[in-house]
């Protein structure tokens, strides 16, 4: 006989939420609650998602749940965990999401809590399945292994860390996704002031970089001016940057160093 499906709130209804809220189907968990700050797009994630309960209300959180999830900003999470304490379950599962905040902040929570830290770029424009997507997880040692199973019904990917550890981890995934994501924007601000098609000139040239790095590894894919010592061109581009934009010279010049100083 097939065991009914385990029962799950969210509290928030931002980018995070609406990936969670789209990766628990199918999971083996039901969503049958969400939380969140606005009485109109709390009731249209309820609409798009098909959760029976929706609330603008702290206070409204269903004590029968199996797991709730904190999909709250970071600094709203220690807040959102030390309000739930009183009104949960003592079996319930609270669950935060995020890379840089302590499993600690859920001791008010209660003593069953645990982190399920997914690493990528989330937005609600573009849901992202989880299936390949690193999770990173920690729990007391009470919820081990249910918070286990759960990443693992998410993600094929799981890996058990401290709070410390997935801060560098966070700081890993900071650098490489938000601190390129500026530099093709900067990029294209530059092709601005020349006759170009935009993103679309460079598109074939990072993901070929991309691919390169993933197969060979980003040293051995690195190619340019810095890596093959060549400062007339750098003097080149820095006469360019400087005229226009001394910011971003002064970062090409120290990334530019960093590069130089991979070369053997």
């Amino acid at each position: 006989m097939m065991q009914p499906a385990k029962t799950a709130g969210l509290v928030g209804i931002g980018n995070l939420a609406w990936n969670l809220a789209a990766n628990l189907q199918g999971s083996g968990y039901s969503l049958e609650q969400v939380i969140g700050r606005s009485k109109t797009q709390t009731a249209e994630f309820a609409e798009e998602f098909l959760v029976p309960m929706n609330s603008i209300s702290l206070g409204d959180l269903h004590p029968g749940l199996d797991v709730v999830f904190l999909a709250v900003s970071d600094s709203l999470i220690p807040e959102v965990a030390e309000k739930i304490g009183a009104l949960r379950n003592s079996e319930t599962l609270i669950l935060h999401c995020s890379g840089n905040v302590s499993l600690s902040v859920l001791a008010t929570a209660g003593a069953k809590s645990g982190v399920i830290w997914p690493v990528q770029t989330l937005t609600k424009e573009n849901l992202s399945p989880f299936r390949e997507v690193a999770l990173y997880i920690e729990a007391t040692e009470n919820a081990r292994e249910e918070v286990r199973k759960l990443a693992l019904s998410l993600s094929n990917h799981v890996t058990y860390s401290t709070s410390e550890e997935r801060r560098w981890v966070h700081l890993a995934a900071v650098i490489a996704g938000n601190f390129s994501n500026l530099l093709y924007h900067e990029a294209t601000k530059l092709l601005d002031q020349v006759p170009s098609e935009g993103l679309s000139t460079l598109t074939p040239l990072i993901l070929e970089t991309l691919r390169k790095s993933i197969a060979i590894g980003p040293e051995a894919a690195m190619t340019g001016p810095a890596i093959r010592g060549d400062g007339e061109t750098m003097k080149s581009h820095l006469k360019l940057l400087e005229a226009s934009n001394p910011k971003l010279a002064e970062l090409y010049r120290m990334i530019s160093e960093m590069i130089g100083k991979m070369r053997k």
